[in-house]
């Protein structure tokens, strides 16, 4: 893939650099990037990197960032920035959830939770981003079929968007979607999957 990035402060990955869970796919995106950016790289997982190979891959890329329904604080240009990363929620697992990760739509449940209070946070940052694989919100999901929509985004995150407000929400997952960027109220929303891009996604913080 083609890197329009020098000049960047930050890159940020929504999950699903693999499949299937071969982690040693990762490499060759890392390297990819490192030919063209320096900085610091920030990750969340997706779908294809399931729970049974995290902390291998982890282990394996220990300069990535990685944020797993957990936060972290940057500087960029002098200014605090707060990333919140999460795979994300479903409104309803997929069969292969169903079959593989027990008690799923209690863990999509907690999930949803857990992100409210990271965002609701007393906010004493410049940004706050929140990073998810799943779709957050409907918006940048038009161009998806309606019928596959539960398992593409939850609608409980998008209240969680509305009620806490972060500045930006960046996704994937939604390979279909033809509509990539949107805004809810204050919050600017990216579809950053690369099948429906077809390239990386530059976003201007400021």
């Amino acid at each position: 893939m083609g890197l329009r990035v020098r000049g960047s402060s930050l890159f940020l990955l929504a999950g699903d650099m693999v499949l299937h869970s071969r982690i040693s796919q990762y490499e060759p995106v890392l390297r990819g990037i490192r030919r063209a950016f320096a900085g610091k790289i920030v990750a969340t997982l997706g779908n294809e990197e399931n729970d049974s190979v995290k902390a291998s891959l982890f282990r394996a890329y220990p300069d990535v960032v990685w944020l797993d329904d957990s936060e972290v604080t940057v500087e960029v240009e002098g200014r605090r920035v707060r990333i919140v990363g999460t795979r994300g929620s479903l409104a309803q697992p997929t069969s292969w959830q169903r079959a593989h990760i027990p008690n799923i739509l209690e863990t999509y449940a907690e999930r949803v939770n857990l992100i409210r209070k990271l965002l609701k946070r007393t906010r004493d940052d410049d940004l706050v981003i929140l990073l998810s694989h799943y779709a957050p919100v409907r918006a940048t999901t038009q161009g998806e079929a309606q019928s596959i929509l539960p398992v593409v985004m939850d609608e409980r995150m998008e209240g969680v968007v509305k009620e806490t407000h972060p500045d930006i929400v960046i996704h994937g997952h939604a390979h279909n979607a033809k509509k990539l960027y949107a805004r809810v109220g204050t919050t600017r929303l990216f579809n950053v999957a690369f099948p429906a891009k077809r390239s990386t996604t530059a976003v201007d913080l400021w």
